[in-house]
């Protein structure tokens, strides 16, 4: 999905589902694994509420908001440090294969618990466990379930129907991977393993959402907010936080550097994100443009690594599209 000044230039469906139990061709209204994409599509809203209400900061200490954030050069850690990723936590823990770790209360004490890997502000380290521990911020803040928060309070506002899909009651959605750890084809429940282990609701993975559901909440970065938020407030997240030398993050969200995903032919103030399953959305507040694309390319098999061209030439084809105008 592309679209221009929130409006919808072009909207495609190409291809088909396969999976065990038949076929489905891919229509606008499929719901994919949005992965990753959860941390700007579900994390970062609610921690744009919580801020643009005046219910928190993100410079306040995470050990604030949660205590259990502790051990060695945790104290002076804040939201804005996670959000960055630059806060030293490692970039990944498999908790899903100990049986202690089973249930979103239990990951988040372990991710919480965690070492760091490297000391605050030493170095950008891209991190899922500062996802999972900033969803326990919102929680904390918000004194709700985060998949509440958002589906009470953020999602009605900006016209977002994504959705968290509880682990054991799979929705109607794309398939993803043929999953050893699984014994099956996961569909329509968190590809990502540890947000599995979570029930389904996490701040680094695990919604489930169209490509209009995340052109929407693009759009609402990409609008100052769209009326729901202040413009300040959204600004200030979307700009690169230059917090250690050569990181390219603002909160959450990446920056545009030529290349990546985002292709080569972006201006410097875009923003956007990935997804392992084959998700991405860019945003160029210089174009007004927003760009979604989602895909399943861990099915059948993770092994597939052919997304990384498709998404920087679907970036590049649609910019050249739009300057031969």
């Amino acid at each position: 999905m592309v679209t221009r000044g929130g409006q919808t230039l072009a909207e495609v469906a190409v291809g088909h589902l396969s999976y065990q139990a038949g076929a489905a061709e891919v229509s606008l209204t499929t719901r994919f694994d949005l992965a990753s994409l959860t941390k700007v599509c579900a994390t970062l809203p609610a921690l744009v509420e919580l801020v643009d209400s005046g219910r928190m900061d993100l410079d306040d200490l995470v050990a604030g908001w949660l205590p259990e954030f502790a051990g060695p050069h945790k104290a002076g850690v804040r939201i804005r440090d996670l959000a960055a990723h630059v806060a030293g936590l490692p970039a990944w823990v498999p908790f899903y294969k100990y049986k202690a770790h089973v249930g979103k209360a239990a990951v988040l004490q372990a991710a919480a618990a965690q070492p760091l890997e490297a000391r605050p502000l030493e170095r950008f380290l891209y991190s899922d466990l500062g996802a999972i521990i900033l969803m326990g911020v919102v929680e904390r803040a918000s004194g709700v379930p985060m998949d509440e928060f958002l589906g009470q309070r953020v999602y009605p506002r900006l016209g977002v129907r994504a959705v968290f899909a509880r682990s054991g009651a799979p929705i109607l959605a794309a398939p993803t991977e043929d999953d050893p750890w699984r014994g099956r084809v996961v569909r329509g429940e968190a590809h990502d393993e540890n947000a599995y282990a979570m029930g389904g609701v996490s701040g680094h993975a695990g919604l489930f959402g169209t490509a209009e559901d995340v052109a929407r909440i693009g759009n609402a970065f990409l609008g100052g907010g769209a009326g729901v938020w202040r413009a300040s407030t959204v600004q200030a997240m979307v700009r690169r936080q230059a917090l250690v030398p050569g990181s390219s993050r603002a909160v959450l969200w990446d920056t545009f550097e030529a290349g990546g995903s985002g292709g080569a032919r972006l201006s410097k103030v875009a923003f956007g994100h990935t997804g392992f399953t084959g998700t991405s959305v860019w945003c160029d507040p210089a174009r007004d443009l927003c760009m979604v694309l989602l895909t399943n390319r861990v099915h059948p098999s993770r092994a597939n690594h052919k997304i990384r061209a498709t998404r920087r030439a679907f970036c590049d084809l649609v910019v050249d599209a739009l300057e031969s105008r």
